[in-house]
């Protein structure tokens, strides 16, 4: 047993090494695109890109239904079919597209409207496939189908911005060609799985119920992020665009490593009865809030006259560090529920996220990128309050997974 136990750890320890080595060059390559474009081509431009990815990543997460979570969890409890997942996928990538069309006919894109849906297209195949690769493959595989897309992206807008400038069509277009290209990898090599049977294939019902519950987290999520982008779009000057983005770029570059992480924390969570949060809680949750106290306590000064346009960004770092603290609280402790099969918590805090943000901006109405930032981090709060509340209730009702409001959808 100790033995056992003893090879899985290591097991686990080298899956996270190569996790961290080769998404984390993807996240990597991910910030450099930003980076190459403010330094190059300025905050405008860099603005139009990052707005542009935020608009994509929100249609690609209300395209995907909450499929990615669902196909991986009950391909890995052998309750779904490869070929049955695949279909599937296809199914979510089709309809995803239709949606970017009406989206960005609405939002009058003109000409860019086909390389929006043939981005979102790619996003949301991309997403499902490597999902299920984690299931049934190995997680090598899973990251390499993850953070490939980045690197693509990357050399697309190296190549064509020099002559076609940056707009919502070119950076579209970039990422419909780089998710397209690893989507149709990956789908080559689960193909090769199509004919797996599986003992009892789980119902449309019960996937419903899985799938829209974490699509609910998803879109919400993403959401509040879009929410927040748009506003500054819309109602400060040109220049606020980007130093807001920049601001959250940051944030979502401390957090990348956990959210490679976490698919392989929830595909061991899955297989486990008895896995243990507070360390994970603790390690992830400490080195970002002591950054936050020190940066507020001790001041940015040392980074006056180092950012040039960027500068103000420097005020917000405490800020940034705070949201990163409680965003890994929140998400390993949402992770946990999906492994419990309880998907309906994580989706009501992140409403109430969603919630919390929209009446911020709508009373509110903050003056300036800075505010919008505390906005965002206030709102991360709520989640995890949320959260937290969500979790004791149902262990006092001990509530089962998949039952009724909050923790499931079928009886």
């Amino acid at each position: 047993m100790i033995v056992h136990a003893l090879r899985t750890r290591q097991a686990f320890a080298r899956q996270v090494f190569w996790t961290l080595l080769i998404q984390g060059s993807g996240a990597l390559l991910a910030f450099a695109t930003v980076a190459w474009l403010g330094r190059t081509q300025g905050p405008v431009p860099q603005g139009v890109f990052s707005r542009t990815k935020t608009e994509l990543e929100f249609l690609a997460s209300v395209a995907s239904l909450g499929l990615p979570q669902a196909l991986m969890y009950y391909a890995q409890t052998q309750r779904l079919s490869v070929s049955r997942a695949l279909r599937i996928s296809s199914a979510a990538a089709v309809l995803g597209a239709l949606g970017a069309v009406v989206y960005g006919l609405v939002r009058g894109e003109g000409l860019a409207v086909a390389a929006v849906a043939a981005a979102v297209f790619a996003m949301v195949w991309q997403g499902n496939l490597r999902t299920i690769l984690l299931g049934v493959s190995t997680a090598r595989s899973f990251n390499i189908v993850t953070a490939g897309p980045q690197a693509l992206v990357l050399v697309w807008v190296v190549a064509s911005t020099s002559t076609l400038g940056m707009n919502t069509a070119v950076a579209a277009s970039g990422y419909a060609v780089a998710f397209g290209v690893v989507a149709a990898a990956a789908g080559a090599r689960l193909w090769r799985r199509a004919d797996t049977q599986v003992e009892q294939e789980v119902d449309a019902r019960r996937l419903a119920s899985y799938g829209i519950a974490t699509w609910v987290s998803a879109m919400a999520v993403t959401g509040s992020l879009l929410a927040c982008t748009l506003y500054v779009d819309a109602t400060l000057e040109p220049r606020a665009l980007g130093l807001f983005t920049a601001t959250v770029v940051l944030a979502q570059v401390a957090l990348t490593p956990l959210n490679y992480l976490l698919p392989l924390l929830l595909k061991r969570w899955v297989a486990s009865t008895g896995h243990r949060r507070w360390p994970y809680l603790v390690i992830g949750t400490a080195p970002p809030l002591a950054a936050a106290l020190v940066f507020k306590v001790a001041g940015t000064s040392w980074a006056d006259g180092k950012l040039g346009e960027y500068a103000q960004v420097s005020d917000s770092l405490w800020v940034v560090c705070a949201v990163v603290g409680l965003e890994v609280a929140v998400r390993l402790l949402a992770a946990d529920q999906l492994a419990r099969g309880r998907p309906w918590a994580p989706a009501v805090a992140d409403v109430v996220r969603m919630a919390s943000i929209a009446a911020a901006l709508g009373l509110l109405r903050p003056g300036n990128s800075l505010e919008v930032v505390d906005v965002w981090a206030l709102a991360s709060l709520w989640a995890l309050l949320t959260l937290v509340v969500l979790e004791l209730q149902s262990r006092r009702a001990k509530v089962s997974p998949n039952a009724p409001l909050f923790d499931g959808v079928a009886p």
